[in-house]
């Protein structure tokens, strides 16, 4: 039988494991690099003069102590927590400043004279959300770190059947999304011709692109079964094989940037949980431990 659901991760910095303890060198770091990069842009131009940096570096500061933790490898690769810290940082204090910065704001609507007002009021909103995702994180984290009393399991005798009916059922549901646009050509000649051929086939897009997910599942339930250890270059050509997989049959073609990521990031978070864990030299700015 293939145990469906992990062990918990004991180990510090495992999964979550930071979740119920701030790091107070976690949190100077992340001031002092909020606050430098605030300085750099309001040395760069007089437009960040103003009131709205104020809760906006705030916000970055509360966050990016996560993320800082990230870097510094103080958690895990996948850790939920320090991912949400990068995209976090990015989201609630990159991103407020870069567009005052680039001057790029919505073209879909008539805008005000200045958005730094609206800002700043989004930026005090988004430190009180901020402020109470801390509290909830510290206190109720430690409880996503208990083993389940009874883990879920894979019965083999009734997953692989089911898992190769379902994928030979979305590898057709997605070969008649491109037979109905006449082929692959005649789809992506739809998509760039920016007209409504894929309006309400949705729910089609959903299930047929999920045809390399549901195979990656498979592959790592196979190895896992069997207890496979495979090498560092069969890893890297299974991932490869549905980066290609994903990227030109199903859904890369449709445009979709993040749709691509988003699944290579599944799948490499699979191999990383099941089979092997990624390297920690590949997490960028190690320099951050200071050891």
């Amino acid at each position: 039988m293939l145990p469906v659901i992990m062990p918990s991760d004991r180990r510090p910095g495992g999964l979550l494991a930071s979740a119920g303890a701030a790091n107070s060198d976690g949190l100077l770091l992340s001031a002092c690099l909020c606050l430098a990069v605030t300085a750099g842009f309001a040395v760069s131009s007089s437009e960040f003069l103003h009131w709205f940096i104020i809760p906006v570096a705030l916000s970055g500061m509360i966050i990016g102590e996560d993320a800082v933790e990230w870097l510094r490898g103080r958690m895990d690769l996948f850790d939920p927590v320090g991912l949400v810290g990068l995209f976090g940082l990015h989201f609630f204090f990159l991103t407020p400043l870069l567009h005052v910065h680039l001057d790029l704001w919505m073209y879909e609507v008539e805008g005000p004279p200045d958005w730094r007002p609206w800002l700043g009021g989004m930026a005090v909103l988004n430190f009180l959300g901020l402020l109470a995702y801390r509290y909830t994180r510290c206190h109720f984290g430690s409880r996503c770190r208990t083993p389940p009393a009874v883990p879920w399991r894979l019965a083999p005798q009734l997953f692989r059947p089911s898992l190769f009916t379902f994928l030979v059922l979305i590898a057709a549901m997605q070969m008649a999304v491109y037979a109905r646009f006449g082929g692959i050509a005649g789809f992506v000649a739809s998509f760039e011709s920016g007209d409504q051929a894929f309006a309400g086939m949705g729910w089609m897009f959903m299930i047929g692109e999920s045809f390399p997910i549901l195979l990656a599942i498979g592959y790592i339930a196979h190895w896992k079964h069997n207890r496979v250890n495979p090498s560092w270059h069969h890893v890297l050509l299974c991932l490869a094989v549905f980066f290609v997989l994903k990227l030109l049959l199903f859904g890369g073609m449709r445009g979709s940037r993040s749709n691509t990521v988003f699944t290579v990031f599944w799948v490499v978070g699979m191999f990383h949980f099941w089979i092997r864990r990624m390297p920690t030299c590949i997490r960028p700015w190690r320099v951050l431990t200071g050891g």
